[in-house]
């Protein structure tokens, strides 16, 4: 089963093929506008256009990042996507258009969170991952 879904429409397409041709034959992504929100599944990337991966996802996969490794800066990072995640709530429900950017600016600078950071922190991880 293959979804795709915009504000106020799910469209749910049943194929044999789960892979980029299950995904071609919906019609849907070569004929898409915006940005298509989506796991890490190399499939999707092999269609044109603009792509993010999807929080929940990525929070999934830092979980287990930290799990294995313990390292601090994935615990910063998955409160850092909190707390966006909290002020993007509270602009929505104040009805504004966007997250007043000082209120996000704020977040990253008191995370810590920097990728430089990040990359000079980080141990080698084993085959895992």
């Amino acid at each position: 089963m293959h979804t795709a879904t915009a504000p106020g429409y799910t469209l749910y397409g049943l194929h044999p093929r789960r892979g980029e041709e299950g995904i071609a034959d919906l019609g849907v992504m070569d004929h898409r506008e915006g940005v298509a929100v989506h796991d890490f599944w190399k499939p999707y990337y092999r269609f044109d256009g603009r792509h993010a991966l999807c929080n929940a996802h990525l929070l999934r996969h830092l979980t287990d990042l930290y799990e294995v490794t313990g390292e601090a800066w994935v615990d910063k990072l998955q409160s850092l996507l909190a707390a966006m995640l909290d002020a993007t709530n509270q602009a929505r429900a104040a009805d504004h258009s966007q997250v007043d950017p000082g209120r996000m600016a704020s977040a990253d600078r008191s995370s810590g969170i920097w990728p430089k950071t990040c990359y000079a922190d980080s141990k080698p991880i084993g085959p895992k991952f």
